[in-house]
């Protein structure tokens, strides 16, 4: 949810084109493909506040706190997820 929270508005400030609507770039790029999004729960709001401010993105850091208690890698060409810990694709 914060992946796509981040895309939503950062479209809206024209800091990222998506080349369509917004709606029809989530439908066309997360509900059809379905892919799984993960909701931002009680528990990765605690690690997040427990983060050291390596990044001063709120929504990367929520992403380092998603990904490390759920053991996932983050899809990301920012060098300072490395810096958390956190693997990285891209």
């Amino acid at each position: 949810i914060a992946g796509l929270w981040e895309i939503v508005i950062k479209h809206q400030l024209g800091r990222l084109r998506l080349g369509m609507e917004v709606g029809a770039f989530l439908d066309e790029h997360v509900v059809r493909r379905t892919i799984g999004v993960v909701p931002i729960e009680v528990g990765q709001l605690v690690a997040y506040g427990g983060l050291p401010l390596l990044h001063k993105d709120p929504f990367d850091r929520i992403l380092v706190a998603q990904a490390k208690g759920l053991d996932l890698p983050v899809v990301t060409s920012d060098p300072a997820f490395t810096r958390y810990g956190v693997k990285t694709i891209w």
